[in-house]
């Protein structure tokens, strides 16, 4: 006959590992205190994407007030998107030419749903987003944040679960340079209460 004792030392140790490991899991986890999971295209055609542009060599990139100001934008342009029906992604651009460095800034911004990072100006989000998409020179500067509104058109094949998201359109809303000008945008983000 197993000893009593036995049986409870084993179910104790089985508790107690379980519950190591799911704690563990969640301190361990970089995006446990975010709201990342599913992208917004499953569910919504539309969206709103929040994308941030900066580099580790550019001292206005690098003010220390910068993290704060681009996670309270983020915040507020999260709940607006949420309020007018539409999803929320954030994405950020490094024109690093090292990927570690860039991650590592980026990081230090906090954190993206999706990242941009590597061969400098070449890189090609940042060419999407600031080269070519204004005739400013300043289009390229950092740190900026750039605003827009998508349309996506999701296909299945066969009506199974195999999708293919595109994104049929997309149209700037806000575009904002330097770290006092998106200081000063908190708040009064007015283009994104007029959402349709």
């Amino acid at each position: 006959m197993v000893d009593s004792r036995f049986i409870l030392t084993a179910l104790l140790v089985f508790v107690v590992g379980i519950s190591i490991s799911y704690i563990g899991s969640n301190l361990l986890s970089p995006n446990s205190s975010k709201e990342i999971g599913r992208p917004t295209y499953l569910t919504n055609e539309k969206e709103i994407a929040f994308i941030f542009y900066g580099s580790s060599y550019c001292p206005a990139a690098t003010d220390t007030s910068l993290p704060d100001i681009i996670q309270l934008l983020i915040a507020e342009t999260r709940e607006k998107a949420r309020i007018a029906g539409y999803g929320f992604t954030t994405i950020g651009i490094s024109n690093e030419v090292n990927v570690e460095d860039g991650l590592a800034y980026l990081k230090s911004m906090g954190d993206f749903d999706e990242v941009a990072l590597g061969n400098g100006v070449a890189n090609r989000a940042l060419q999407f987003y600031a080269w070519n998409s204004f005739d400013d020179p300043l289009s390229a500067a950092t740190p900026q944040i750039i605003i827009t509104k998508r349309l996506y058109h999701v296909s299945t094949l066969n009506d199974r679960d195999l999708i293919y998201p595109s994104i049929e359109s997309e149209t700037i809303l806000i575009r904002k340079v330097g770290v006092t000008n998106m200081a000063q945008l908190s708040g009064i983000s007015s283009l994104l209460d007029r959402l349709d």
